[in-house]
């Protein structure tokens, strides 16, 4: 932890950065602007969606799945009102969260399958084992013992890895094999299942790398959900970036003009 001198001269050195901006400019650095602007678009585009007779009664479905109460006939009336106070905001808030999920889903259905392929590599899930070590001589005595069968991967790694690997006997995974430091992603990618890397340096430590399991990405519902999120996301942060570059000088007069 730093001191209580370091932290006052770190943030008396940002108020004096911050001193020549205007409030909409601070606002907007420290993505207060941003996420107040999706969270105003998100909210629009929920609310102008039109559903069909057939899909209000899906989202209905969906909406009372677990709730022990009457179910409404149709989404629309005032029944919101008429219901417990505390399941009110819950429900109000799936709703938009079922409502969006659709929305997202019918304007990027044409998109998923390319982008998934544009993805794929990505999204590939990895089991790999790894020993930590300090010293690049043990490590490369160690590689020579697995090679020759000498010695058992999991056991050197319980016993001689210094990192967290060692409660794991080495495993570590399954996860997306962009998620790992680029260097170990780019051995990952060309080991086969069972193939042993020799030392990879990764300052500060020397690492013994096996792949043990490769899962292809698959477009499961899991990856569909999160590929439609990325793209939606991707779309609203094109969007309101040059909107929120338009209208900033604006809002920096509103501000002021606001806390006269």
């Amino acid at each position: 932890m730093i001191l209580a001198e370091q932290l006052q001269e770190g943030l008396e050195q940002e108020l004096r950065l911050m001193a020549g901006k205007s409030v909409a400019e601070m606002l907007n650095q420290h993505q207060v602007l941003p996420k107040l602007a999706r969270q105003l678009v998100t909210e629009k585009l929920i609310s102008a969606q039109q559903l069909s007779p057939l899909e209000q009664a899906e989202l209905l479905e969906q909406l009372w799945q677990g709730v022990n109460l009457p179910k409404p006939q149709s989404l629309e009336g005032d029944w919101w009102e008429a219901l417990p106070t505390e399941v009110q905001a819950p429900l109000r808030q799936r709703c938009d969260q079922l409502k969006l999920a659709k929305y997202v889903a019918d304007r990027y259905a044409e998109q998923l399958e390319p982008y998934f392929l544009q993805r794929r590599a990505d999204l590939e899930q990895v089991v790999y084992g790894v020993i930590r070590l300090r010293s690049q001589g043990v490590a490369e005595e160690m590689y020579l013992r697995l090679v020759e069968g000498e010695a058992d991967f999991t056991e050197l790694a319980r016993v001689h890895s210094v990192g967290d690997e060692r409660y794991t006997h080495g495993l570590v995974g399954p996860m997306p094999i962009s998620q790992p430091h680029s260097s170990l992603r780019q051995v990952l990618t060309r080991l086969k299942v069972g193939e042993l890397h020799p030392p990879l340096r990764l300052d500060p430590w020397f690492l013994l790398i096996r792949l043990e399991h490769r899962q292809p990405a698959k477009l499961d519902d899991r990856t569909r959900d999160q590929l439609l999120n990325e793209l939606f996301e991707k779309e609203i942060s094109e969007f309101l970036r040059p909107q929120l570059e338009v209208i900033l000088p604006n809002l920096t007069k509103f501000v002021v003009s606001a806390f006269e």
